[in-house]
Formats: C-alpha cells, structure tokens, sequence
C-alpha cells in the first residue's frame, strides 16, 4: 500500500470498515485518463 500512495502521489488516505471488509479510500488529483486505477 505504501508504493501505491508514493506512485499516485495520493494527497489522503482513510481506512474504514464498508459491508464488514477492511476498506481503503485514496485522494488523489487525476490529470489524464490514462493515470485511473484499475481494478485489483
């Protein structure tokens, strides 16, 4: 988790329970279509 908020330059992260699994929730500025994330 650390390398992909270093790589996104993620400006927040939180961490939370959502439908009773761990969850996590990153900010980050998106610029180009090309930089969204895909799925794990």
């Amino acid at each position: 988790m650390e390398d992909y908020i270093k790589n996104t330059n993620a400006e927040s992260a939180y961490f939370t329970v959502y439908e009773g699994d761990r969850t996590a929730i990153f900010v980050i500025d998106v610029t180009t279509v090309e930089q969204i994330p895909k799925s794990l």
